[in-house]
């Protein structure tokens, strides 16, 4: 939540609640995912255990990223796909 609000310029107070949701109107899908994500990897980076765990970090990164990309460009009203498009992985309903 907190990375969201970062992107979206607002108080990190970690709460979804009308302020929030306010401002994800009209908001471009793609931009904020990668800005979400873009986020996670300047923080991952920034620490100590970066060398060690990093390649591992960035994949996932990057598998949310996909597959928040592809959740966002259902058609509006479509249901969720039960498997990820990225990895495969079966998707909680």
């Amino acid at each position: 939540m907190i990375g969201l609000q970062r992107a979206l310029g607002l108080a990190d107070d970690g709460r979804l609640g009308p302020v929030t949701l306010a401002a994800l109107q009209g908001r471009d899908g793609p931009g904020l995912i990668d800005a979400v994500c873009d986020g996670r990897l300047t923080f991952l980076r920034a620490l100590s255990t970066w060398p060690r765990f990093g390649r591992g970090w960035v994949r996932r990164v990057e598998e949310v990223r996909a597959a928040a990309l592809g959740f966002q460009a259902a058609p509006n009203g479509a249901a969720a796909p039960s498997v990820c498009p990225t990895c495969g992985k079966r998707v909680a309903a």
